[in-house]
Formats: structure tokens, sequence, C-alpha cells
């Protein structure tokens, strides 16, 4: 036993003692990323909007419509972007010709993540961004059939934006992946950098990076490290991973003696995933349930620790007197648990 000990010591040694690779790949991850900070990195809308932000040519990133046009353009030079309806969209051409900075981009406009309408160049185009969701039955047809409907004399471009490069449903809709917003915004960015204020450049930079580290992990750097120092150090890897701390314990601790010091809110039986309170002055207004095995109240409160967050809980019971359950809602509409705070 002291022998498989040693034999793990020795490699958890070797992973992190003069190792350029873990050095690199820990200094990498603390680099300063809004998109982690803020935990957006799968957020969709979040990543509409600066999708949105980065199309717009009034956007405050200093590329213009350069972005527009560009993106655009690779879209419909795409080879399986074969439009199979009568859109008639714009040649690579005749896009390079335009000038888009009249062009409107709106985020959420009958439910389309971002419609861009050109009015100079009587140009529509619909991005459909898929980020971690799915696309919903019938979803690409209804926003097609919509634009075409409101928009009959304008040529078009439908675009159905995933990570995975995913089938679009609707034949009208040409499948892009991530991959080309990086190389087109990256390219951008590389070529005008001097013409980019230093907020917005430091704002693209943390963008493409989440882009090309999360949702293009083929061309990622970061994964390929991780990938080689995990092969390179694999059991001492596993062996951290299998004693990492449980922070639902720390969590759970916190929120007992949370529960326990406060005036306002009395103990009731708890486990490890639920701290279960009743606020003392329903104590005597909220009559008990018999059929309960712990938790004898009708109306029963507490916090769901899942480790990595939590929420407030409030279950209200059938109740004899509907009046009754009435208020009790009421109050629980009205209070404000959510100000509570625990520090871990």
């Amino acid at each position: 036993m002291n022998s498989d000990l040693e034999n793990i010591r020795s490699k958890l040694e070797a992973l992190i003692l003069g190792n350029n690779d873990f050095d690199f790949l820990e200094s990498e991850l603390e680099r300063f990323n809004i998109f982690s900070i803020l935990k957006i990195v799968d957020a969709e809308i979040r990543h509409s909007a600066a999708l949105a932000w980065l199309l717009d040519p009034q956007g405050t990133h200093g590329l213009q419509d350069r972005v527009l046009s560009d993106f655009v353009k690779q879209v419909v030079a795409l080879p399986d972007g074969k439009i199979q309806s009568n859109q008639n969209p714009p040649s690579p051409i005749e896009i390079d010709a335009w000038s888009m900075t009249g062009a409107l981009v709106e985020t959420e406009r009958a439910h389309i993540d971002i419609l861009i309408t050109d009015q100079k160049n009587n140009f529509v185009c619909a991005i459909e961004n898929k980020v971690g969701a799915e696309e919903q039955p019938g979803q690409l047809g209804r926003y097609a059939d919509w634009i075409e409907e409101n928009y009959p004399d304008h040529s078009k471009l439908f675009i159905f934006l995933s990570v995975g490069k995913d089938e679009a449903s609707d034949s009208r809709w040409i499948s892009v992946g991530y991959d080309l917003i990086y190389s087109v915004v990256d390219r951008l960015v590389t070529l005008h950098r001097s013409a980019i204020a230093d907020e917005p450049r430091m704002f693209l930079d943390q963008y493409l990076r989440t882009v090309r580290d999360h949702f293009m992990t083929d061309s990622s750097n970061v994964v390929a490290l991780a990938k080689r120092l995990y092969s390179s150090h694999r059991e001492a890897i596993e062996f951290i991973l299998e004693h990492r701390p449980d922070f639902r314990d720390e969590i759970h601790t916190s929120l007992m003696s949370l529960v326990e010091a406060s005036d306002l809110l009395s103990p009731e039986p708890s486990t490890r995933g639920e701290v279960r309170f009743t606020p003392t002055v329903l104590l005597d207004v909220i009559p008990e349930d018999d059929r309960a095995v712990e938790y004898h109240r009708l109306v029963k409160f507490w916090f769901a620790n899942e480790g990595s967050g939590l929420s407030v809980v409030v279950e209200v019971q059938p109740w004899p007197d509907q009046a009754e359950r009435d208020h009790i809602v009421q109050f629980e509409r009205t209070t404000n648990l959510h100000s509570l705070s625990v520090q871990i």
C-alpha cells in the first residue's frame, strides 16, 4: 500500500515540478476572460448579442461593416451554400461592391436570433445561433416563411450557425460552424488592429479565445495541451480528480450555520442537498403535514445545494383552506429570501 502511495506521490511531483506544459496551461486558464468570469461561455443569448455587435456596422468595435461584409461573402461562397429555393442570394462579387454601413442588425425580432436588413442593397439575412440548445421542430421553417412573407422583394440569406456545423432541418438554410466566425474576425482584427480602441480590442481578443477554446476544440492549443498532459500524467490526474474537494459539504456546513444563527429562520430536518428551514414568522401559521416523514409543514422552504450554485425553493402543499393557501403563496412571492448570502 505504501509503495502505491509513493508511486502516486512521485507522479504528482512529476506533474507539478518543472513541468512547463502544466505551468503554461495554468497561465492560460488564469488569463482574464469576461465570458468565463460571468459564466456565459455557453450562454446562447449572450453569444448572439456579441455576434450582433460584431456584425453591426455601427458597433463600437471600429471595424465598420467589414465583419458583416466578409462573413456574408464567405457564407455564400461555401461549397455547400447552394440555396434550394428562390431566395436569389447575392454573389460574393456583388457583396464586395456593396457598402453595408447602413445595415440594421437586430436581435430577437420575430424570435429570430439575429436579423440583418440592408434596405440600400435590398438584402435581408437571418442568423439562427445554436450554442448549446438544439433546434426546435419547425423553427427554421417558420422563421424563413416569416422573412419571405415580410421581405418578398429582397434577396435573402438564411444562416444556421452552430458549434458543430449541425445540419439545418430546412433546406433554405445554410449550415455554418463557428470556425468561419473565428477566421473572419481573427483576420480582420489582425489586419485592422491599429484602428481598434483598447477596450474593444481586449473584448475581441477574449471573444476569439473563447470561440477557439470552447467551440473549436480541434484547433485549440489549450485543449491539445490538456490532452497531452492527461496522456502523459493520466494516473496522477485521475488521483487528483478522485480526491478533489466536495464543495457541497462546505456549502452545507455554511448554510446550516446561517440558518441556525438567524433569528428569522427556524431549522428543520435537513439533508446534504436540501438545507430546510421555516421563517419564524410562519411557525404558528403553517399547519403541520401529517403525511410527511421528517419535515412536518404544509409549506416547505429549503436551500437547494447543487455544489456549483444555490437556489431557494418554496413548496406549498395542498391546503384545506384555499384563502389561507393563497395568502401563503402571496407571502412567498413578496418575501425577499434571495437577499440571504452565504460566504464559503
